[in-house]
């Protein structure tokens, strides 16, 4: 749980849309929440125009149909305005949201770290001094690049380009000089591993 509650009235079906209301307005007339906007009161007036439309629709009669589909509209928002004055009134307190009948709104689960790169590949240019280095994409939200001239000096890697595709431009290469480069996956999660190191002599 994250410490707040949402509803959850969209997509059911009349009959159960009113008996939730009925568990949410219920759990709600408590001292606690005597301060709520709307009231309780209001919304509960609302709900048994609603109830007594849908005996109206059950009857056959087209024109409450309408009616009734308007009112319930009106009452999913104010059900929303309820929900929302809930969590901040409880700000985060488990004890206060659980006197509700709100649903808890669970925390998502963090996306895993990257897998490691694969099938890193340099593409010549024609230009001098230029290449484009490009790798087997896998999901992550962004890519870091790096380069070095010494692959067995750790603090020799420099960041060349941070990208969101799985490939990138290299300009300004040293010509004749054997470059190294090396690629990882980036998310919320954190960063994968480095790819397999790649060696490329710029022309």
């Amino acid at each position: 749980m994250t410490g707040k509650v949402k509803t959850n009235l969209n997509g059911t079906t009349v009959e159960r849309f009113i008996s939730m209301v009925e568990l949410y307005l219920d759990s709600l007339d408590k001292p606690v929440f005597h301060q709520i906007k709307p009231d309780v009161a209001s919304v509960r007036l609302k709900l048994n125009e609603m109830k007594a439309l849908q005996e109206k629709v059950k009857e056959g009669s087209h024109k409450a149909v309408a009616l009734r589909n308007a009112v319930r509209k009106s009452i999913n928002a104010d059900m929303s305005r309820m929900c929302e004055w809930v969590n901040i009134l409880a700000h985060g307190n488990k004890e206060i949201l659980s006197q509700c009948a709100f649903e808890p709104v669970k925390a998502r689960s963090a996306a895993p770290v990257p897998a490691g790169i694969r099938k890193l590949v340099v593409h010549r240019s024609e230009e001098r001094g230029k290449a484009a280095v490009a790798w087997k994409g896998n999901g992550s939200k962004f890519y870091r690049a790096q380069m070095t001239l010494n692959p067995n000096e750790e603090n020799g890697w420099k960041d060349i380009a941070t990208v969101t595709s799985n490939k990138c431009d290299l300009n300004g290469l040293p010509v004749g000089m054997f470059c190294y480069f090396r690629v990882q996956g980036v998310n919320s999660s954190g960063a994968g591993d480095f790819s397999e190191i790649i060696m490329y002599m710029a022309s």
